[in-house]
C-alpha cells in the first residue's frame, strides 16, 4: 500500500456541515430506453425523477399531510412538473407533528440503519476510547429506541471489512457493535432475516476493499435492494488528502465515484465526528470540516460534530428517518448520460424547513419505472 493510499484512509476531524434544514433528498431516475445502451453525449428521454424528501417544522419534527400542491421543484432554476407525492413513514410520529392536516395517504415503511465504525487508531491512538464510548451509546440506542420495523446492520472497516446483515434482533446487533468497536472479526456474519427484508451480504460486491472510499461504496451497492432510503451512520474523524493549506480534501480519484454510488442506491450518510467529545482545544476547534460535512450534504444526510454524548446524534438520526416524501417530477428537456443537473425543492409554507441534495447525475444503472411500481418504492 502506498503512502498516498494510507493517507486516503485517514484524516483529521471536521466540525460540522450545514444542518439547519431537515429535508433529505435522494434521487432515482427512470427512462423509457435502457440507459446502458446510451453512449455519452446521446440524448435520452428520462420520464421520471424521484426524490425522497424529509420535511420538518422548526423544532425538527417531521411533517405529514403534504401533497404536490405544497412543493415546488426547480431544475436549473426553472420549475419542473411534479407528477406525484407519496409519504412513507414508520407511523411513530404522526400525532407529534404540529402541522398535520387531516388524514394522510401514507405508506408504512421499514427503516434501515447501517452503523459504520471507521477504525483510525493508527493515526490517533486515543481514538480507541472514543470508539468504545460510541459503541456503548450505540448499544444503548439499539436496546431502548428501535421499533419492530427498524432493521440495523453493522460494518467495521480497516484493515478488514466486516459486516453484520440487516436484523431487528437486538442481541445480534449489540454483539456486532462490541466486536466492531474492538476491531475484532465478526463471529455473526450470517443471520436469518424475515421474508422480504433485503440482504446486504447477498449483494456485496466481490472486490478488494483497500480504501475507506471502497468500503463506503460497496456498502452502498449492497443496499440497492432497500426500498426507499438507507441511513448510514459513519463514526469517523474524516479522511482524504492534505492540500497545501493543511486542509483535508476528498481524494479526487475516489470521491466522485463513491458519492455517485451512495446516491444511486439512496444511501444518506450521517457522519458522527469521533472527536466531538474530545476536550482538547486543538481538536474541538479544528479546521478539518471539509470531508465529512461534504459527504453529508451531497448524500442528503447530516453531519454531527457538536454534542456531549454519542446518544444525541443517534436519536436525532432516528427522528430524521421517521418519515419522508417521495416526490416524482418530470425533468426539463432532453437529458444525456452522465449529465449533472442542479435541483432544489421548496415548500409553500415559510414555517417548514427542508434539506435537499443540490443536484443529480443521469446514470446508466437505474431501474425502470415499472420496477419501481412493483416494489412499492
Amino acid at each position: 500500500m502506498t503512502h498516498q493510499d494510507r493517507l486516503s484512509q485517514s484524516a483529521l476531524p471536521s466540525r460540522r456541515g450545514p444542518a439547519v434544514a431537515l429535508l433529505a433528498a435522494t434521487l432515482l431516475l427512470f427512462s423509457a430506453p435502457a440507459l446502458a445502451d446510451a453512449r455519452f453525449g446521446d440524448q435520452i428521454q428520462v420520464e421520471e425523477v424521484l426524490l425522497d424528501v424529509l420535511v420538518t417544522d422548526r423544532n425538527g419534527k417531521p411533517i405529514v399531510g403534504l401533497d404536490e400542491d405544497d412543493f415546488i421543484v426547480r431544475e436549473g432554476g426553472e420549475p419542473a412538473e411534479i407528477r406525484d407525492v407519496s409519504f412513507f413513514t414508520n407511523d411513530i410520529f404522526r400525532e407529534a407533528s404540529e402541522i398535520y392536516r387531516g388524514e394522510s395517504d401514507s405508506e408504512l415503511s421499514n427503516r434501515y440503519f447501517i452503523l459504520f465504525f471507521h477504525h483510525q487508531q493508527t493515526l490517533l491512538p486515543r481514538l480507541r476510547a472514543n470508539l468504545l464510548d460510541a459503541g456503548h451509546r450505540a448499544k444503548q440506542w439499539v436496546s431502548s429506541s428501535l421499533h419492530p420495523n427498524d432493521y440495523v446492520a453493522v460494518v467495521s472497516y480497516f484493515p478488514k471489512y466486516n459486516l453484520l446483515d440487516f436484523t431487528n434482533e437486538t442481541q445480534l446487533v449489540t454483539r456486532a457493535i462490541d466486536e466492531a468497536v474492538q476491531g475484532k472479526d465478526f463471529t455473526l456474519v450470517k443471520n436469518e432475516r424475515p421474508l422480504g427484508i433485503p440482504s446486504l451480504a447477498a449483494h456485496l460486491p466481490q472486490i478488494d476493499v483497500d480504501r475507506i472510499y471502497d468500503a463506503l461504496s460497496v456498502t452502498a451497492e449492497a443496499a440497492k435492494e432497500v426500498r426507499g432510503r438507507t441511513n448510514l451512520v459513519l463514526f469517523s474523524i474524516g479522511f482524504g488528502e492534505v492540500d497545501r493549506f493543511g486542509f483535508y480534501r476528498p481524494d479526487k480519484r475516489y470521491y466522485p465515484e463513491m458519492i455517485r454510488t451512495l446516491n444511486e442506491n439512496r444511501v444518506a450518510v450521517y457522519p458522527v465526528d469521533l472527536l466531538a467529545t474530545d476536550l482538547s482545544p486543538f481538536f474541538r476547534l479544528n479546521r478539518f470540516d471539509n470531508v465529512l460535512s461534504r459527504i453529508a450534504t451531497e448524500s442528503g444526510g447530516q453531519f454531527f460534530y457538536n454534542f456531549n454524548n454519542y446518544l444525541t446524534p443517534l436519536e436525532e438520526i432516528a427522528e430524521d428517518a421517521s418519515g419522508y416524501y417521495l416526490i416524482s417530477f418530470t425533468p426539463n428537456g432532453d437529458t444525456k448520460p452522465g449529465e449533472y443537473r442542479k435541483v432544489s425543492v421548496e415548500t409553500l409554507s415559510s414555517n417548514l424547513e427542508i434539506r435537499a441534495r443540490d443536484g443529480y447525475t443521469i446514470g446508466d444503472t437505474y431501474p425502470r419505472s415499472e420496477d419501481h411500481a412493483s416494489s412499492g418504492q
